[in-house]
């Protein structure tokens, strides 16, 4: 939900609480109040990007989808 900062490895930007995973499908909506960085390699199932959002991937950085 970005409500904290945009950094995508902190927890309290997601409304579940915790960092997605390999076996989360990610989310992300339109309308908030900051979109996520990823700034380590990280891997999720799926990203769902709403009309109007973003993921921003920090050079040198992997973000592996492994779903379907």
């Amino acid at each position: 939900n970005g409500s904290v900062s945009n950094v995508w490895s902190d927890p309290a930007n997601w409304s579940c609480g915790t960092l997605p995973g390999i076996n989360s499908d990610v989310i992300i909506p339109t309308g908030a109040p900051r979109y996520q960085v990823v700034f380590s390699s990280t891997e999720v199932r799926s990203i769902d990007l709403k009309t109007g959002s973003s993921v921003t991937i920090a050079s040198s950085v992997l973000l592996k989808l492994n779903g379907q």
